[in-house]
């Protein structure tokens, strides 16, 4: 036989510590403890956070530790959801102006009907990258252009995302439902083209 001590005050996970008569004195012992079989003590340790002592009839019962908060599922998804975008996109004062001046270009190069020949002058970027990428200018303004509103597209997904996140969680029955909400509007954010390469 072996000892368990539980807290009779706490409606939770309430085992406080696990004794064995034959390594602890019984004045070590606690006095809110029940005795209890080799194979129950060894259960309870063994799954840990899910047994309980009830206090009024000091037996052993299973418990279900109550799941992570809304908030708490909220505010994960919500990491989740940045984490993705910041790998689309890592800013910078000097990439972003980079960035836009090729935008600039390629929607210009674009309006003007895709002109051939080109002066360097006028279009620096395509000119330069078409170059070193081997693609056309024309091919590559279409891949800055559809990158670019890409990218628009995953800012509007995400903001759309965090909108509807508490709104799913809260409406979810159990700990399992909420996560499950959360996982699918999160892997909405995931399936997006997220190949940002400026």
């Amino acid at each position: 036989m072996k000892y368990i001590a539980y807290d009779p005050t706490n409606p939770g996970d309430n085992i406080t510590g696990y004794y064995d008569p034959e390594l602890h004195a019984p004045p070590a012992i606690p006095a809110s403890s029940i005795e209890v079989t080799d194979s129950v003590w060894l259960d309870c340790i063994n799954n840990a956070g899910y047994r309980r002592i009830d206090p009024v009839t000091k037996t052993v019962t299973s418990y279900t530790p109550p799941g992570p908060d809304d908030w708490q599922i909220v505010a994960a998804a919500e990491s989740l959801i940045d984490s993705l975008c910041d790998a689309a996109y890592t800013a910078s004062v000097s990439r972003t102006a980079r960035y836009e001046r090729k935008l600039d270009e390629a929607i210009r190069y674009r309006a003007a009907d895709y002109p051939h020949p080109v002066a360097e002058t006028d279009y620096p970027y395509l000119v330069r990258e078409s170059i070193y990428r081997t693609e056309s200018k024309h091919a590559l303004a279409d891949i800055i252009i559809a990158r670019a509103e890409a990218f628009n597209n995953i800012g509007s997904a995400a903001e759309a995302a965090r909108a509807e996140l508490p709104a799913a969680i809260a409406a979810a029955s159990s700990p399992a439902a909420k996560q499950a909400a959360a996982d699918t509007i999160v892997d909405r954010i995931r399936t997006l083209d997220t190949t940002m390469e400026q």
